[in-house]
């Protein structure tokens, strides 16, 4: 009992509680004095279930009714979503509900049980019309939510990656219709040839392929995707916004997940990843190195090691703007963007890995509104394709072409397309179009479409040159078979964006 108010302070008040269904009557012969609540069904129900009447009685000492208080029911501890409340007219339910008593004392409201199962506490606060600016009295009583019948299963991980031969752990827990786990629990079992299933170890047996990991229940089924992937290791740039990984700017990792790392912190004197994801990690042609560009103004190219150590590549930059770099095979070279942002031009230049020997190699005299773009060197170095706006005059309209270094020959590849990237073998070309990944061999033969629509057109080659590596769009990353078109997206690569395949 909580008596407050020195007029009502000084009444012989108590506090009760009674449930009709299932609870014993007052021991009293007459009313009772105090606050009475009850509910008409009882505290405890599955979820969702329909509401139910609740009365509060406010009686004085003598037990006679006391009209016109003002009772205030509101959730106010406990698990939030287990109940909630409403007038007897209304049937959009809040967490909290007023009204006033009536002539027998008594004030109605309905108790609606959410979606959530657990226990919350719901608390009365009675205010009389002779002391409204305190609660008289109060009293709380404990609402309990059930689960509900098994409606459906969760399986987790819902879409992951594994290397042949590897195994991974899944659990599959039988829900209600609101998601509210149950006690039981359901079978996990191959829904495609290329796995085994032991309990809640999946084992991959088969090579790169797309594989079908099912639950049973009774009659609930449901299942999830498993990618088995080629062998690898990729580098990223993370684009998320929860912690820790927020605080870095790169993530290398394996191609089945394992082996994350996070390097490059963000921010300090570079203030590296301030800007947007367009860093372009490419590996060095070593492996244990990157080059990316970034600044917070004009960009420049930078190369880091594998432990975060990052520096600039050049001692200064060779244009106002460096960046879209690529190193060649041997290392010899850095081919890359070198623009100028106020006459609206980008042209390809290169230099040496110390930043000498600096020179614009797109040919012909400079333009405004010129733009060379996403140079990508051919594996013997002699060739280097970029896309441009020199055939259409257009930035929005840019053609692939192959330049011969040595000797300033362009040769046009006949289509349309931005962020070209050689394979190791030479024998074709990566590039995007329409939101789409496509390959044409260097002397503009055999055009082929590789992917499906949705996709960033900067994709990178596994060393073996079987497999591109590429951002879709979410952000997420998918491998995608050259030869067959066969996708094995990376379900667990959200928010990691521009990958590159590790040489």
């Amino acid at each position: 009992m909580v008596l407050r108010g020195s007029g009502v302070g000084r009444r012989l008040l108590t506090v009760g509680t009674l449930v009709m269904w299932g609870c014993d009557s007052p021991t009293a012969s007459g009313p009772r004095p105090g606050l009475i609540v009850r509910a008409e069904r009882g505290w405890t129900d599955t979820i969702l279930g329909e509401p139910a009447g609740i009365v509060a009685e406010v009686r004085d000492h003598s037990g006679a009714p006391i009209r016109g208080a003002t009772v205030a029911l509101r959730y106010a501890a406990g698990t939030e979503g287990v109940f909630f409340l409403s007038s007897v007219t209304d049937l959009q339910p809040f967490w909290r509900v007023v009204d006033t008593t009536d002539a027998s004392g008594r004030s109605e409201a309905r108790l609606w049980h959410g979606g959530v199962a657990g226990e919350a506490w719901l608390r009365v606060d009675v205010m009389l019309a002779t002391e409204p600016s305190s609660v008289t009295f109060t009293d709380s009583v404990a609402v309990r939510t059930t689960p509900g019948q098994p409606a459906k299963l969760i399986i987790t991980p819902s879409d992951t990656a594994l290397y042949q031969g590897n195994n991974g752990g899944f659990t599959a827990i039988v829900t209600d219709r609101t998601g509210n786990h149950g006690p039981e629990r359901a079978q996990l079992e191959a829904g495609t040839p290329g796995i085994a299933v032991s309990g809640s170890t999946v084992q991959a047996t088969t090579g790169p392929s797309r594989q079908v990991v099912r639950a049973r229940f009774n009659t609930l089924v449901d299942s999830v995707w498993l990618s088995i992937v080629p062998r690898g290791a990729i580098v990223v740039r993370y684009m998320g916004l929860t912690e820790p990984d927020y605080s870095y700017v790169f993530v290398t990792l394996q191609l089945d997940g394992s082996d994350y790392h996070r390097l490059l912190r963000r921010g300090g004197p570079s203030y590296f990843g301030s800007n947007d994801k367009f860093m372009s990690p490419q590996w060095g042609h070593t492996g244990d190195y990157l080059l990316f560009f970034d600044g917070s103004g004009n960009k420049e190219l930078y190369r880091t090691t594998l432990d975060g150590v990052a520096s600039p590549l050049f001692s200064a930059r060779v244009t106002e703007d460096d960046v879209w770099q690529q190193e060649t095979r041997d290392g010899s070279w850095v081919y890359f963007d070198g623009a100028t942002p106020g006459a609206y031009r980008t042209y390809i230049y290169r230099a040496r890995p110390d930043g000498s020997e600096a020179t614009r190699i797109s040919p012909g005299l400079e333009k405004f509104y010129q733009n060379d773009l996403y140079p990508s060197p051919s594996p013997d170095g002699r060739y280097v394709v970029y896309a441009t706006d020199r055939e259409t005059g257009d930035i929005f309209n840019l053609r692939l072409q192959v330049l011969e270094v040595e000797t300033g020959v362009i040769r046009s590849l006949g289509v349309a397309g931005t962020g070209p990237r050689w394979s190791p073998s030479g024998d074709w070309i990566a590039f995007g179009q329409a939101d789409s990944l496509f390959v044409i061999r260097p002397d503009g033969t055999g055009l082929r479409r590789v992917s499906g629509y949705g996709y960033e057109p900067w994709a990178s080659w596994s060393p073996d040159g079987r497999w591109l590596v590429a951002e879709r769009f979410g952000p997420f990353v998918d491998l995608i078979e050259v030869e067959t078109g066969l996708t094995l997206p990376l379900g667990f690569t959200g928010y990691l964006t521009t990958p590159a395949w590790r040489p």
